[in-house]
């Protein structure tokens, strides 16, 4: 029986038509090409088909071009090379650096439980790209080999790594953005001995289930990782800040040649430990720059933006206004700059508009169903709940209720506190920056720390499930987590490093449409009864071909077996 897939197609070409083997599927509701080979002008078809070639027994694709981009640049950087130098083992098997990076390819696009690698390698035709004994891909031989590794060292993969990325690729690594975040698990049972899963300060709101905090440190300009560890999910930001940041200061001056040290971190690690900290490193020199919440410095932040009148225009052509001003901090007098970034303004306002409309919203649907019904006939359980409701999206002490009548009988009022709204909204599209760059440029310091954008990014891509994701996490022991996390954070490495190489080939295109194209150039199996297997890969557009020669992926392989 003969098991076809997909349709087959004209092409007109130089006057001739061609004909195709095509399939097509779905990507956001768009009908697109999966894969498609040539399969010839007709006359080559007939003479094919005289041959009993034509149509095979089995067609399967697989995507090639994201793998072999990730495999080609793991090479250039000598990725599995540097980890197996760090953690050396017996010439037996697969090696660390084999089985990390394996780690990651298996986590592209659809995050696989440690379980499925072995059947994944099979499917998805990995020995074309990345060759490995798969019997070694067994769950058990995966976590024997990440065991005993001494996850204390992770970063002197970081440091190593660099030094080779920087061989090919300046990279700038006086300046570094720090920033903590956390992955909520999905763990049932917790080990007596596992201390790094725990209820905490969820990003994502996930107050019900244990979190897994990951500090990370990445580049200048790139977001390459320099650093990172992963630590207790109960252990607050300033808090892990405060104990590591001498572990963190060591680490980068093992990496600059510079004279000094920029560290760019966010209000959340304001601490009058850190700033003391910071100020006394010597060799080298150590600076920051942060920023500060408006109420803490009200003053400030009240000044009328009119009074701003210096600016600079960002390189999307965005104007930014400020004004240098002085600031105390923690009993110190630091350089500051308040900027005013009109786009910001508008994103809150239709931020603030649309929490309006929400709790409005929830406020009117009380009333119109449940207001003088059973338990919300009482003025005291009233108040409590539209209280509750209007103090929802940041709105509390702004929206106000009024709770009037007798029991079973009220009505309510509803209105804005114009002075309170006026406050809030005096700090919207402003930030106010300082430092201890004294002598630096104040438009690059307030470059500087918008940079800080690039450590943002780097965690949308680890939470999204569609590049990298670090969720979901099942891994029920400290070791297993803390390899996880490795897996995914040196995965990164990879991704900014293409980013970076699509930025020097001058291609401006987004990471989700990299992974979307790379994994649109296929890997065509065709199968035929005669046990004869053809490997060819499906054509590409012209956009796509110049993405996948910028980062390398192999586009002369034609095989069979």
């Amino acid at each position: 029986m003969i098991i076809m897939v997909g349709f087959i197609f004209k092409k007109k070409s130089r006057g001739y038509n061609y004909y195709y083997a095509g399939e097509n599927h779905r990507v956001n509701g768009k009908c697109v090409r999966k894969w498609e080979i040539r399969l010839g002008t007709f006359d080559n078809i007939v003479k094919i088909m005289s041959q009993g070639m034509l149509l095979p027994d089995e067609v399967f694709a697989t995507p090639y071009g994201l793998y072999s981009a990730f495999v080609e640049i793991a090479k250039e950087i000598r990725f599995v090379e540097i980890i197996d130098q760090a953690f050396p083992k017996r010439n037996q098997g697969l090696t660390i650096g084999d089985y990390f990076l394996l780690g990651i390819l298996a986590r592209l696009t659809k995050p696989r439980t440690k379980n499925s690698i072995q059947k994944w390698y099979k499917s998805k035709e990995i020995e074309k790209i990345y060759s490995v004994d798969q019997k070694y891909l067994t769950v058990q031989n995966y976590w024997n080999n990440m065991e005993p590794l001494d996850f204390e060292k992770v970063n002197d993969l970081h440091h190593s790594l660099l030094k080779s990325i920087g061989k090919e690729y300046p990279l700038q690594t006086s300046y570094i953005y720090f920033d903590p975040t956390n992955f909520h698990t999905f763990i049932e049972t917790l080990s007596e001995s596992s201390t790094i899963p725990k209820h905490g300060s969820s990003k994502k709101k996930r107050f019900d289930l244990p979190i897994v905090n990951l500090a990370l440190a990445v580049t200048k300009g790139d977001g390459i990782p320099a650093y990172h560890k992963t630590y207790s999910g109960n252990i607050n930001d300033v808090t892990f800040f405060k104990q590591n940041l001498d572990a963190l200061i060591k680490h980068l001056k093992k990496k600059t040649t510079s004279k000094k040290i920029v560290i760019v971190f966010d209000k959340g690690n304001n601490a009058k430990e850190v700033f003391d900290q910071i100020a006394g490193y010597k060799e080298p020199k150590v600076k920051f720059i942060g920023s500060l919440r408006p109420s803490t410095q009200e003053k400030l932040f009240s000044i009328p933006v009119e009074q701003l009148i210096d600016e600079y225009e960002t390189d999307s052509g965005n104007v930014v206004k400020y004004k240098e001003v002085r600031v105390k901090v923690y009993g110190k007098s630091y350089r500051g700059v308040l900027t005013y970034d009109d786009n910001t303004y508008r994103k809150k306002w239709n931020t603030w508009i649309n929490n309006m409309d929400k709790i409005m919203n929830e406020v009117k649907s009380f009333l119109n169903n449940k207001l003088n019904i059973k338990k919300w006939r009482d003025k005291e359980a009233v108040e409590k709940k539209l209280n509750k409701i209007v103090s929802k999206k940041k709105m509390k002490n702004v929206l106000c209720v009024e709770v009037n009548g007798e029991y079973g009988n009220l009505w309510v009022s509803l209105y804005c506190d114009i002075a309170a709204a006026k406050k809030k909204m005096n700090t919207w599209g402003k930030n106010l920056v300082f430092s201890s760059l004294e002598q630096e440029d104040i438009v690059e310091i307030i470059k500087g720390y918008r940079l800080k954008n690039d450590i943002e990014e780097c965690f949308k891509i680890l939470n999204n499930s569609y590049l990298l994701s670090v969720r979901p996490i099942n891994h029920w022991n400290d070791q297993m987590i803390k390899a996880h996390m490795a897996t995914c954070v040196f995965g990164l490495i990879i991704i900014q490093l293409l980013r970076k190489k699509l930025r020097e080939a001058n291609i401006k295109m987004s990471i989700n449409e990299v992974f979307e194209r790379l994994m649109e150039i296929q890997l065509v199996r065709l199968y035929y009864k005669n046990k004869r297997t053809v490997y060819k890969l499906g054509t590409m557009d012209k956009r796509t071909r110049k993405l996948a020669k910028a980062v390398g992926v192999r586009l002369k392989l034609e095989c069979s077996d």
